[in-house]
């Protein structure tokens, strides 16, 4: 076994509880515990995401301040305009909040909009503040964009306009003249920082929504009974205040409860009338009867699942957040007609798809299957598995996240990458199906410019680093020269940095209003923006995420920009920590059977962070064979198992090497179905020939 692969037994009581409480097998069992997961109910919430366990939105700062200034926008008909950024994350949220004003009846439709298009710079700018405000806009909403355009808002609100600002980058050291909604600021205390652009829009529109419910700011007491004793607590929006214990009913009635609309009691039908006698004239409801039927089934509906939470309480509380989402159907049903589009714009931005952005973008992919988007009706058709579709003889299968991923999110973020964002904007919001056909011809076009582009500069730029062109230090990878468009080089530096393993900085030859374009890019969990940030004077505009991150600087500053991040990055490179290959589970040649394949579909979705498991078989014996057309691709078969194959894409030549005696394989798992037959396939990350005695 090879150094850098890293492998830890899990632990054997947490396997064995989650196999036996799940009624799975102790591979799958294994494969939670080796996600991190560390409790039965983090394993229920991990294989049943759903929308109704998500955070209340309100618990996110500035949030009731953004939904009142929106709803007194509409209630005088005010002209909102909205500022989104030009990929899909930010052009997702465009269409979501677009959807949402059209829910509530806003009267001045469409908002103007605006997006960074041709010879734009990053963020908001003064042109654009000046546009919206020759429409007459009075609140604007900035999406995926605006934390770190403190001048431009400041502008932007001498001329006339308020600002909500709705993103999800790194705040710098001054936050804007705005309302803000956006997890990473400071003091925020939404407890999951990682959502997508898409995903806090998401937030922001179900808080509008929900404002107009009747339950809206009004006050529920939740409490849980056990043995003698009753757990309790206020929730208002679905945010629960402090947890009191109260040794009987009694007790808790007369302990001055705060003024309640109604009561959600978790526990026997005793122990609920014992309670709803405490408070007559009070609407007192047993959970567990107001939970049956729902359409967002939360932890177990029985009064006898309580082990699935980790107390009563937080179980009451599961299924009171179940009840609340269910009770109004028309708040559901607009949550849910959107999540296609939330998942599109989280799969695009490649965040860490674990927590809140696994959930949105799991019931995301099941509403692709019934989106009524004619749009993504076309797309998603074009991008099944191959083989996959109905042929007469069976249904497609699902669409999972790495297809969006390969194919619709790289179509759909290409306009972008060449200054016409409005293609996508249009492709998100045209309803006539003529001119729709017309707008993704056109990005079709597009795409194919770009995939021969970006693969001539790629193969470029590798040698001439092989040659050792464009090494700042150690640990920098710094591509100044070349005539890259602007918006190809993030790709260019994500690229690079897979090839290298090294933090790459990419500037775009083009110098407009005396300032360059770059991107900086990473692999793994490295915080390569947190190195950078320090140096932000040297740049006019700087923001983005951990791995990934744009600027605009002027070039003189180049050579100093590069000599500084060069050595605030220290002895940073490819790193075990950062390139390792992290195994999920160890596994017999005989344990990989075709039913294991399918089982594995407990584990989507997969993506960034959350990646799909890596098997480790050792000691194995392999007989070698060539294909492809130059015959650079193999495959290793097993004597003794004959139904198995390892398929190593462009590995011919190291697999030939090793083939005959025992090694060690390191392989992901797929089925490979033809003739009729569904047999499993590795395919090879890695594989080590040392094993031999």
């Amino acid at each position: 076994m090879k150094d850098h692969w890293r492998y830890t037994d899990p632990d054997p009581e947490l396997v064995r509880s989650f196999s036996e409480f799940f009624s799975i097998d102790e591979t799958m069992a294994g494969l939670l515990a080796a996600r991190g997961v560390t409790s039965i109910h983090e394993a229920h919430e991990y294989l049943n995401p759903r929308i109704s366990s998500l955070e209340s939105p309100f618990r996110m700062k500035g949030m009731y301040e953004a939904v009142a200034r929106i709803r007194r926008a509409v209630e005088s008909a005010e002209t909102i305009g909205i500022f989104a950024d030009s990929d899909i994350d930010g052009l997702t949220s465009l269409a979501i909040l677009i959807r949402l004003l059209e829910k509530i009846g806003h009267r001045v439709m469409p908002p103007p909009r605006r997006y960074p298009a041709g010879d734009d710079d990053y963020g908001l700018t003064r042109e654009v503040a000046d546009g919206l405000a020759a429409e007459g806009v009075t609140l604007l909403v900035t999406l995926d964009s605006g934390i770190r355009d403190i001048e431009e808002i400041r502008y932007a609100k001498s001329s006339g306009m308020d600002v909500i600002v709705c993103d999800h980058h790194e705040q710098g050291g001054e936050l804007p003249d705005a309302i803000i909604v956006n997890p990473k600021q400071k003091g925020c205390p939404y407890p999951f920082k990682e959502l997508a652009g898409v995903g806090v829009a998401f937030r922001l529109c179900h808080a509008v929504l929900a404002s107009y419910l009747q339950r809206h700011n009004r006050t529920y007491l939740v409490c849980a009974a056990e043995g003698p004793g009753v757990y309790s607590t206020m929730v208002r929006n679905r945010i629960a205040e402090e947890t009191r214990f109260h040794a009987t009913p009694g007790e808790m009635a007369a302990a001055g409860l705060p003024p309640f609309d109604e009561a959600f009691v978790f526990g026997s039908p005793e122990e609920v009338e014992r309670i709803r006698g405490l408070f007559p004239g009070t609407v007192v409801r047993d959970l567990i009867e107001t939970e049956r039927g729902s359409r967002d089934a939360a932890p177990g509906a029985g009064r006898g699942s309580m082990d699935i939470c980790d107390s009563p309480l937080a179980h009451a509380l599961a299924l009171y957040n179940a009840h609340e989402y269910a009770s109004s159907s028309k708040l559901a049903a607009f949550l849910e007609s959107v999540t296609d589009l939330v998942a599109l714009g989280t799969i695009a931005d490649i965040v860490p798809l674990r927590g809140e952005n696994r959930t949105l973008v799991s019931a995301g992919l099941e509403a692709f299957s019934t989106t009524t988007h004619r749009g993504l009706q076309v797309l998603k058709n074009m991008s099944w598995p191959p083989g996959s579709r109905d042929t007469g003889k069976k249904a497609p299968q699902p669409l999972r996240a790495k297809h969006v991923a390969w194919n619709i999110a790289p179509l759909l973020n290409t306009p972008g990458r060449f200054g016409q964002g409005r293609l996508t904007a249009d492709f998100f919001l045209e309803t006539d199906e003529a001119r729709l056909a017309a707008v993704i011809a056109d990005i079709m076009k597009l795409n194919e410019e770009r995939r021969v582009l970006l693969t001539g500069l790629c193969d470029d730029f590798r040698a001439r680093v092989e040659q050792g062109k464009f090494l700042a230090g150690e640990s920098l990878i710094f591509v100044d020269e070349g005539e890259i468009p602007d918006g190809m080089c993030g790709l260019v530096a994500s690229r690079l940095a897979d090839a290298f393993g090294k933090a790459v900085i990419t500037i775009s030859g083009r110098v407009r209003n005396g300032l360059v374009k770059g991107s900086g890019r990473v692999n793994g969990s490295f915080n390569f923006f947190e190195r950078v940030e320090p140096h932000g004077a040297l740049f006019e505009r700087l923001g983005g995420h951990a791995q990934a991150f744009g600027f605009s600087a002027r070039p003189d500053s180049l050579p100093e920009i590069r000599d500084r991040i060069a050595r605030s990055l220290g002895g940073f490179r490819e790193s075990e920590a950062l390139r390792g290959l992290h195994i999920d589970a160890e596994l017999s040649l005989d344990a990989v059977t075709a039913k294991l394949v399918r089982d594995l579909a407990l584990f989507e979705p997969y993506g960034h962070m959350s990646e799909e498991p890596l098997f480790l078989t050792r000691n194995v014996e392999v007989d070698f064979r060539s294909f492809g057309g130059k015959g650079t691709h193999g495959k290793f078969l097993f004597p003794h198992n004959p139904g198995i194959e390892a398929v190593g894409w462009g590995m011919a030549e190291r697999m030939k090497e090793a083939a005959g005696g025992p090694i060690d394989l390191v392989y992901r798992l797929e089925l490979n179905e033809y003739g009729g037959r569904s047999n499993p396939r590795m395919l090879i990350v890695d594989f080590d020939a040392r094993a031999r005695p």
